[in-house]
């Protein structure tokens, strides 16, 4: 924690995961709702829409509810294996704290508050980050499917849904970052 990159995060979680920080963007704060939320039913309201966008039949739904659900659990049962393993703490901890840590650029601040409740778990690794690349692969080119129909969340929209600028950004950053949500630093 007394690294370079370990104060970078610190100091872009200070700045734009503050439920009262001014440099986040509209963009950003839809991106931190949306990580915020239940992976589970993020994905399975996905397959809904997947189902009727691709018109599967009761055989084709079954399938792609039984894989994608599988693949998420199987991602998430790793990803909590390892988060209690590092039990790496959130980053509102870090920040009330800053200052012990023996880093002259993390002061710490008693006032600072995260955009979004900080989760009751270990912040290492990003669970939304494990399951949705794992059931977002998954979904992308199913055997059981045209290798032209769209993948995970492509053409779906709802509450569930990710923010239109997430699904254009996806190829340029990822899956997008939480950072903002105040919660995560990686």
């Amino acid at each position: 924690m007394a690294s370079r990159v370990w104060a970078a995060d610190y100091l872009e979680v200070q700045r734009l995961g503050g439920a009262a920080a001014s440099a986040r963007t509209d963009a950003q704060t839809e991106t931190a709702i949306f990580w915020s939320t239940n992976s589970v039913l993020q994905f399975n309201g996905a397959f809904r829409q997947m189902v009727a966008d691709r018109q599967l039949d009761a055989m084709g739904a079954a399938r792609l509810f039984a894989m994608g659900n599988m693949v998420g659990a199987d991602a998430l049962i790793a990803c909590f294996d390892a988060k209690y393993h590092y039990a790496f703490w959130r980053p509102q901890f870090a920040i009330l704290r800053g200052s012990i840590e023996r880093h002259s650029s993390t002061a710490g601040d008693s006032a600072w508050k995260p955009l979004l409740a900080t989760p009751n778990l270990p912040e290492y690794p990003a669970a939304h980050g494990a399951a949705c690349t794992t059931v977002a692969r998954s979904t992308r080119a199913p055997t059981w499917a045209a290798r032209s129909q769209p993948g995970l969340w492509r053409g779906t929209s709802g509450p569930n849904s990710p923010p239109a600028h997430w699904l254009r950004s996806l190829g340029r950053r990822g899956l997008g970052s939480p950072v903002p949500s105040g919660n995560r630093t990686v």
